[in-house]
């Protein structure tokens, strides 16, 4: 079996165990340590385009992040983002991006990564079942490295609630296209808390 890098806890299939390295308390609370995680089920992908699957969505919703999130109380939060969509005319809006935002392997985040990522859902060899859900989008612009326009087709009441979407949580493209059309099946590199340590058909293991 091969094994691949990447970061976040460790997933086994069958099996559900935590595991924190030496005694917790609330007052020797610290960084660093151990988690892990085994989830009774096969992850159908890593490639949030195809990550379908609730197991699936849990585990890349550890890797990457998105430019936004739904709270629990339905508010819209800026993640990656620097705020909410600015709306520069009725069908054009702008995105300001978080500086200094790098991806687990190094390079840093910039809207054209937010423009890639987004041409993969529409250009990509494969599109993903949930494409139809982003055809009022009709284009997005890197104005410059931090910055990136969104055009539309058509005045939607749920813009927001689709950036959140994990089908538009940014990715590299040149770790993508780095992979050979494999990205997402034996890898996957995001800007999220956790990193994927390594893959195999059977087990993954993540680190923070």
């Amino acid at each position: 079996m091969k094994t691949y890098r990447l970061f976040s806890r460790t997933f086994l299939p069958c099996l559900l165990l935590v595991m924190i390295s030496g005694p917790i308390s609330v007052d020797a609370a610290h960084r660093g340590g151990v988690i892990r995680v085994g989830y009774l089920g096969k992850v159908q992908s890593l490639d949030t385009l195809f990550s379908l699957a609730s197991l699936s969505r849990s585990i890349t919703a550890c890797i990457h992040d998105g430019l936004y999130k739904l709270s629990e109380d339905g508010t819209i939060l800026p993640v990656l983002a620097a705020e909410l969509p600015t709306r520069i005319e009725p069908l054009h809006y702008r995105i300001l991006l978080k500086p200094d935002i790098v991806f687990h392997n190094g390079e840093a985040f910039k809207a054209s990564d937010v423009v890639y990522t987004f041409g993969r859902i529409r250009l990509g060899p494969k599109s993903p079942p949930s494409s139809d859900v982003f055809d009022f989008i009709d284009r997005m612009e890197a104005v410059d490295e931090l910055t990136v326009d969104v055009f539309l087709k058509k005045e939607t009441p749920l813009f927001l609630e689709i950036l959140c979407r994990p089908e538009l949580y940014p990715v590299s493209k040149s770790y993508v296209t780095g992979q050979g059309g494999l990205y997402g099946e034996v890898s996957a590199c995001g800007t999220g808390p956790f990193y994927l340590e390594s893959y195999q058909s059977d087990r993954s293991e993540e680190r923070r």
